[in-house]
């Protein structure tokens, strides 16, 4: 079975599209280009994650595309798919930034030494470049920005990053 730590959300099925049983995806981050023919990516439905491989794909723009998946071959079964949550693995996802990879972060343990917060990082998100971690502290969200002059040091054995984030950025929540 599929582990969810092991995937990264990478978007979500938009609708369906045509009689053929095509798909249109909406990207979260910035990786329909790297989404290939062939490829596999998972589709969470029911709370698994489905494998799929990409048949086809039509880039659109850099946030959609339309794709054609092995076996769904008609809009009924497509229609199914509307709304679920598209996976790959952690390790298909191309580093974006030169020496850090933000995906393989999630799990980890935030800490910022400025504020004093800490919480876990469940989610990278990707808004036009700009990456986030997304964390819980005390049952809430808060967006971290990546950017490695607020790192200060990571240590992978005991899955913690620590930062040094700007005043009042947690009051913006």
């Amino acid at each position: 079975m599929i582990k969810r730590d092991d995937c990264q959300k990478i978007g979500h099925v938009l609708k369906s599209h045509g009689i053929r049983g095509e798909l249109i995806f909406f990207f979260e981050i910035d990786i329909v280009e790297n989404l290939q023919e062939n490829g596999q990516i998972f589709i969470e439905i029911d709370g698994y994650l489905v494998p799929f491989f990409i048949e086809k794909i039509r880039i659109k723009s850099n946030t959609s595309a339309i794709v054609k998946l092995v076996d769904i071959e008609n809009k009924e079964y497509a229609k199914k798919l509307t709304e679920c949550n598209i996976l790959v693995y952690n390790s298909d996802i191309s580093n974006f930034d030169d020496d850090i990879n933000v995906f393989s972060f999630i799990g980890f343990t935030f800490i910022d030494n400025n504020s004093g917060k800490n919480g876990l990082i469940n989610e990278t998100l990707d808004f036009s470049g700009n990456k986030n971690f997304k964390v819980i502290i005390n049952k809430k969200e808060f967006l971290i920005p990546v950017a490695e002059e607020f790192i200060i040091s990571i240590n992978e054995k005991n899955k913690t990053i620590e930062m040094n984030l700007p005043d009042g950025l947690f009051d913006l929540s």
